[in-house]
C-alpha cells in the first residue's frame, strides 16, 4: 500500500507470488490519505484498508476478496491527524480504529 498524498489516492500492489508485484491500481480516498492501517473491519476473513487524510477524515475501504476494494466511507478524524492504529479497543472481538492529532482543536489555549 502506498499513500498518494498529491492524488488522493491509495495504491495496491498485489504479490505475484514468485517476489514480484503487479502493478499498481489506485483507489480514491479523501484528499491527502498520509497515514495507512490494514485490519479485518467487517469480520470477512480478507483486510480491509483504512487511510488517515490530511483534512481530518479516515477513509475505510473494505476488500472484496478478489484482489480490488470497495468504494470508499468516509469518518471524521478531527484536524490535524499524526498516526492510525488499530486494535479491539473495547473488548467486542472487533478491530477500532483511533487517530492521534498533532494538537488539540481548543481555541482558547495558550501558546
Amino acid at each position: 500500500m502506498v499513500a498518494n498524498i498529491s492524488s488522493g489516492t491509495v495504491s495496491v500492489l498485489l504479490n505475484n507470488g514468485a517476489g514480484t508485484f503487479a502493478g499498481k491500481v489506485d483507489y480514491p480516498t479523501d484528499l491527502s490519505p498520509i497515514l495507512l492501517a490494514t485490519a479485518d473491519f467487517n469480520g470477512d476473513g480478507n483486510p480491509d484498508l483504512a487511510s488517515v487524510n490530511n483534512i481530518g477524515s479516515v477513509s475505510v475501504l473494505l476488500n472484496n476478496g478478489n484482489g480490488t476494494f470497495a468504494a470508499k466511507v468516509d469518518y471524521p478524524a478531527g484536524t490535524n491527524p499524526l498516526a492510525i492504529a488499530t486494535g479491539d479497543f473495547n473488548g467486542d472481538g472487533k478491530p477500532d480504529l483511533a487517530v492521534a492529532k498533532q494538537w488539540s482543536e481548543r481555541i482558547d489555549e495558550q501558546w
